[in-house]
């Protein structure tokens, strides 16, 4: 009849929990490309969020996959690190994900021009 047609119910499914999850833009701070990281918190509709003016209440409780930090520019995984600075401001610290490189790569990335 309509082979083909019909969507299975497991990727309708799938389609509308990733629907739900907000994204959250950063910067690379290598190449200074786009990433878009899905994240999860309280009350997530699907919203993009930058990580300049990011809200406190989703920064501190924000959870997302350390896999989906990538920068698809330069391969490199991202380590994201939000910083309370008052009640109103939250600063996210985003650097070189160094965890499976050597003590000599940890020095060298942890330097200001490899972190925003």
């Amino acid at each position: 009849m309509l082979e083909g047609h019909f969507a299975h119910p497991s990727d309708v499914a799938e389609a509308q929990e990733q629907k739900k999850k907000d994204t959250l833009m950063i910067y690379c701070p290598s190449c200074q490309g786009r990433v878009d990281v899905p994240i999860e918190h309280d009350g997530q509709d699907g919203r993009h969020h930058q990580g300049i003016n990011l809200l406190p209440a989703i920064a501190v409780n924000m959870k997302w996959n350390k896999m989906d930090a990538v920068c698809k520019k330069c391969l490199l995984v991202l380590d994201i690190d939000p910083i309370l600075q008052d009640r109103q401001r939250v600063e996210l610290k985003v650097r070189i994900d160094c965890s499976n490189m050597s003590r000599g790569h940890m020095d060298y990335y942890d330097d200001d021009k490899y972190s925003y």
